[in-house]
Order: C-alpha cells, then structure tokens, then sequence
C-alpha cells in the first residue's frame, strides 16, 4: 500500500510576493517508487523533456514521454515510476492568485479553470482536475522561454512570467476542450 511521503511547502520555493517557482532537473528512478506519494501546497506543471516512464497520480498510471505536459492539483498524491537512468523535467509551481484576475475573461465551456480550485470532489471529478497533455512546438517554445526569463531575470521579468504561465494554461484548456468534444461526440 503506498503512503504519503511528504508534503512540499511552497515557502520553501516561492518569494513572498511573487508565487511562482521554475525548475529544470533530473529525477532519478532511486528516488521515487510506487510506494511513496507526495503532494504540495501548490499548482504544478511538469512538462517532460526526456525520458520515459509512468506518473502515478492517486492510484492511477498515465505514461509519460518527452512533450508530455501534467497539470497537478494540490490534493494529488504522485510519484514517478522511471525508465532508465532518468526522468529530464521543467517543474513549474505557480499558485491560482499569480492568474486570477485574469480567468474570468476566459472562455471555459468544459470546466478547465475549476482545477483552480482548492476543494474539488475527489476522484469521481479527476478528469476536471488531472489534465495530461501531449504538448507541442509551441508549447516546448513556451516552457523554454518561461525557463529563460526566469534565469536570466531581465526587466520586468515577473510580468512576462505571468503572461506565458497565462498563454500556456490557454493552451492546455483549448487541448482539454478538444478531448472533452470529442468524447462528447463520442457518447
């Protein structure tokens, strides 16, 4: 039976006055294993960059590749199983707050935006709040030009941050809208 393991704070990666966090690394099969969960106390987007595996989100296994995109709530308990020697990752931590103001200006006909939320149902609504993606150029693009603005941190680097992390939930919720359609269509 797998156990939560910890819980990451996000005073240990967000500035007081700005919550968003960008982070390029490598995750190690000895790491992580199907018997250990984490969760958080923020919103996470992993984008993968190389590498193969599965990431087991409360209970269940969705494969994972480079271009994979996840978009985790806080509530979710994860952990990689990895193939090979690692699991090339962008984490990107962000709290709903940093977009807020921004989200009611959005069209949402499938109810993406409702993983903004803190208490959302449990697992019988895990498709409104799990999104796993098969990303794209212009997301990739996206993803590295986050990483890039936050290294380098150039004027007014914040503001563009919280644009691109605005463009890039745009474009997870029209890919979540097209899923959602044709399921509909489907049905």
């Amino acid at each position: 039976m797998a156990k939560l393991t910890g819980c990451y704070k996000k005073n240990a990666f967000f500035e007081r006055d700005f919550p968003f966090f960008f982070k390029r690394e490598i995750d190690r099969p000895e790491e992580f294993n199907e018997n250990t969960r984490f969760k958080r106390e923020f919103w996470k987007i992993v984008y993968i960059v190389n590498g193969r595996g599965e990431k087991i989100i409360n209970d269940r296994r969705y494969p994972i590749r480079p271009g994979s995109v996840l978009l985790i709530h806080p509530n979710d308990e994860t952990t990689y199983v990895i193939d090979g020697p690692g699991l090339e990752i962008c984490n990107i931590l962000f709290m709903p707050e940093l977009v807020a103001a921004d989200l009611p200006e959005l069209e949402d006909d499938f109810n993406f935006f409702a993983v903004m939320e803190w208490n959302l149902p449990p697992d019988e609504s895990r498709d409104e709040r799990l999104h796993i993606f098969d990303g794209n150029r212009e997301i990739h693009r996206l993803v590295r030009t986050m990483e890039q603005e936050y290294r380098q941190m150039p004027p007014n680097y914040r503001a563009r941050l919280r644009w691109l992390l605005l463009e890039l939930l745009i474009l997870l919720s029209r890919n979540s809208n097209r899923r959602a359609k044709h399921r509909t269509a489907a049905a």
